[in-house]
């Protein structure tokens, strides 16, 4: 990788150096290397802290790598349901003002917004429909209504798309699914059934048919990557309204 020193990578939520990518051709999966440039993954939610440590050399006027260190170093030990932290507190962090925001965030978050008749779990999303990603789906949907209503797209359905994000998992941690078995729900739960946050930021695209059923055939076959292209990719198939 020409003029590429090093890699912070992480959008599987993997764990790199380590032995998921052992077999794969151009990966050293033991020092961290892709294709020889030294790469880490910290896993997920702040799991592991990703260090990349450089040994630098100056030669004819420019620094080089010399020589370097990959590591992704765990914050945590978890022995059946208990959790052991691995890192040292930081007190200087918690000082008065400090706990004074986080005790507001905490408040916050505990704020009441709704109820549901039915518990929200996502740990059949790969086999049936996923209640959390319906929620989002119809909340998309209710959004977006009125943005077309006077314009001359109104008469067009409405296909409101999600991902199962919490239910793509199963080998790891049941961490990444969504449990809430309790009717009422406060702030934090809106955060928890959907981990991005770009929801509503571009939600009306118009999508030629081709696009839309292509893009649902792809849906069904998750173990088939690489087979389909999105229409969307060509703009000029594809208009923000």
């Amino acid at each position: 990788m020409p003029g590429i020193d090093v890699l912070f990578t992480g959008h599987q939520h993997r764990v790199f150096p380590g032995p998921d990518y052992a077999s794969l051709p151009g990966v050293d999966a033991g020092r961290g290397t892709l294709n020889g440039v030294p790469a880490v993954m910290p896993g997920f939610w702040g799991s592991h802290l990703g260090i990349i440590d450089l040994a630098l050399r100056r030669q004819d006027g420019r620094w080089t790598v010399a020589d370097f260190t990959v590591e992704a170093r765990p914050i945590y030990r978890r022995d059946g349901g208990k959790v052991t932290s691995l890192a040292a507190a930081e007190t200087r962090l918690l000082d008065a003002r400090r706990r004074r925001s986080r005790q507001a965030t905490l408040t916050y978050m505990s704020e009441p917004i709704g109820r549901t008749e039915a518990p929200i779990t996502s740990f059949f999303a790969l086999i049936g429909d996923d209640p959390p990603v319906d929620l989002i789906n119809r909340a998309q949907a209710w959004y977006a209504a009125p943005l077309i209503a006077a314009t001359p797209h109104a008469g067009l359905p409405i296909l409101s798309a999600g991902c199962a994000v919490q239910g793509r998992r199963p080998t790891r941690s049941g961490e990444l699914y969504r449990d809430q078995g309790r009717p009422d729900h406060a702030a934090r739960h809106r955060r928890s059934l959907y981990l991005s946050e770009h929801v509503a930021r571009r939600p009306c695209q118009r999508r030629p048919g081709q696009g839309v059923a292509g893009a649902l055939g792809r849906a069904v076959q998750p173990d088939r990557p690489g087979e389909y292209r999105d229409p969307a990719a060509d703009r000029s198939e594809t208009a923000e309204l």
